[in-house]
């Protein structure tokens, strides 16, 4: 299945009322806050998968609300990508889950904005996104994100 790649440099933050409450799971303090509300929602095993990467400097896991059940949850890679070459001071944006009663409402694309707001003020300015090539809801995402036309397309 092909996938669309989108490249969008950013160093102006979203406006919060445009953006939805997340919480990152960084480092080990917030994977132990983390870890009850992640195993509700993927079970232990993806849990603990989840929350282990998350410990590596170059992954973050971000999920919203911050409190309560997670409705929508997606992860960041600093400076790679499996799938295509980044540059090392680059956010790539991954696969976002928005639960089935939190679909078509938005959820996402406040969400991945709040986590861009976030990794701007880390200091990042270089986002990648990428998306299957049907996948409709993503695409309109990325379209109200800013990114523009795909920057290439990859066949797999």
């Amino acid at each position: 299945m092909s996938k669309y790649v989108f490249v969008q440099d950013r160093s102006v933050p979203f406006p919060s009322d445009q953006t939805a409450p997340i919480f990152l799971v960084d480092n080990p303090l917030a994977a132990t806050r983390a870890a009850r509300r992640l195993a509700a929602r993927f079970g232990w095993g993806s849990a603990l998968r989840a929350l282990a990467k998350s410990l590596f400097p170059n992954r973050i896991l971000f999920f919203t609300p911050a409190t309560g059940a997670i409705a929508s949850s997606g992860g960041i890679a600093i400076g790679f990508c499996n799938f295509y070459q980044v540059e090392r001071d680059a956010v790539v944006i991954g696969t976002i889950e928005t639960t089935a009663p939190n679909q078509g409402r938005g959820l996402a694309t406040k969400m991945i904005k709040a986590a861009m707001n976030m990794m701007m003020a880390r200091g990042y300015t270089r986002f990648y996104i990428d998306t299957h090539t049907t996948n409709t809801p993503m695409l309109r995402s990325i379209e109200k994100l800013g990114f523009g036309p795909p920057n290439r397309t990859i066949e797999g």
